[in-house]
């Protein structure tokens, strides 16, 4: 039963990320399937979320992932901070 619940999680994580990657000619769009990922998945995989969407993202959304993940940013931060 367990290892069917973590499949489950790792879908809805690959489904959105899927999602996301189609809608993101559109910043309206992007958002929009972005928040409702952040809802959907489970806590435990919002980290892997954040980061992927920073990495392939942030040069085109950078101020929609940070509206979205700002609480989550203090990681992000200190990558971007030791950059500088």
């Amino acid at each position: 039963m367990r290892k069917a619940m973590l499949t489950q999680r790792r879908k809805m994580l690959a489904y959105y990320k899927q999602v996301i990657d189609k809608v993101s000619f559109s910043a309206y769009l992007f958002e929009k399937e972005m928040r409702k990922a952040v809802r959907a998945i489970l806590p435990d995989d919002l980290d892997e979320l954040r980061d992927w969407a920073f990495e392939k993202y942030e040069s085109l959304y950078r101020s929609i992932l940070e509206r979205i993940f700002g609480s989550m940013l203090p990681k992000m931060n200190f990558i971007t901070s030791s950059i500088q």
